[in-house]
């Protein structure tokens, strides 16, 4: 397993560089609102005593800011207490997609620059971002880590399938496998087995790669609690929108002794009544 480090190990352009303009402004309003969302403050870039100080400045300890700024969740007692833990759940939930977007904005960033820097821009549309002015910036392009504990289903979801990604195409978020791939019915039950190690809040999500109608896998991966797939002891997880057609073929749903059919007797009641419309007596 490798990691990209992105911005890490610098702390500004090595040169100046033309970009689309608006793009200084996009960096800045993105980090402007990270900071206030997360609650980050800035720490000037360490400088020895006696010397000039030196430009640029970064985040340290985004956990406990983020902590701070967040608060400990509201007790279950007092005055409506409910209402102060919901809004204690959707400031942590946004909070938490704050870092990833934070995260996949800088991303995004770094593989433009690397293109811009290669492929030069010129002419109207573009604009000039300066060794200076990158230095500004800079501490703002890192990578931040939500707290674990913190994850919601929604969160760990997201994470589950940034290692499906990883397992299957090698590479995911700046991590690299540093092996071949895995083929996705082996990678289905890896991910099987990250999950049991994994889910430390007992969200129970059952991920699985979903199969079509014909048994053939799917590129991705779904959980049985909102119904991403049905489970037939027999076929295995089929795509909730392969379930229908699938019992329509599978022998054993003919035969009657198909769970998956007989667990959804609604859905095949048009299609198994007989049509006698326009039948005289």
């Amino acid at each position: 397993m490798s990691y990209r480090v992105f911005f890490s190990f610098s702390t500004s352009l090595s040169q100046n560089l033309r970009v689309p303009k608006g793009t200084l402004a996009k960096i800045t309003e993105q980090i402007r609102a990270t900071e206030e969302m997360l609650g980050l403050t800035r720490t000037p870039t360490y400088t020895p005593k006696g010397e000039k100080q030196k430009p640029g400045w970064q985040w340290l300890d985004t956990e406990r800011e983020m902590r701070k700024k967040l608060g400990p969740r509201p007790a279950s007692e007092g005055h409506q207490w409910w209402l102060a833990q919901r809004d204690w759940d959707k400031t942590k939930e946004a909070m938490g997609w704050r870092v990833r977007g934070h995260n996949e904005f800088v991303r995004g960033l770094y593989d433009d620059i690397v293109r811009w820097s290669k492929d030069r821009l010129k002419g109207r549309g573009t604009e000039t971002i300066t060794v200076g002015q990158s230095a500004e910036f800079w501490g703002g392009l890192a990578i931040i880590e939500w707290p674990r504990e913190l994850w919601s289903k929604e969160f760990f979801t997201d994470h589950m399938e940034h290692l499906f990604d990883l397992l299957t195409r090698g590479e995911s978020r700046g991590r690299s496998l540093g092996c071949a791939p895995y083929n996705l019915r082996q990678a289905d039950c890896l991910i099987r087995m990250l999950e049991d190690e994994l889910d430390q809040w007992g969200y129970d999500l059952r991920f699985a790669v979903p199969l079509t109608a014909r048994l053939q896998p799917y590129d991705f991966i779904r959980c049985s609690h909102d119904g991403g797939y049905d489970w037939c002891s027999r076929c295995g997880p089929i795509h909730e929108h392969d379930f229908h057609e699938r019992c329509l073929v599978c022998p054993r749903a003919k035969e009657g002794k198909c769970d998956l059919k007989n667990s959804h007797p609604a859905e095949f009641e048009d299609v198994e009544k007989p049509n006698t419309k326009g039948k005289s007596k």
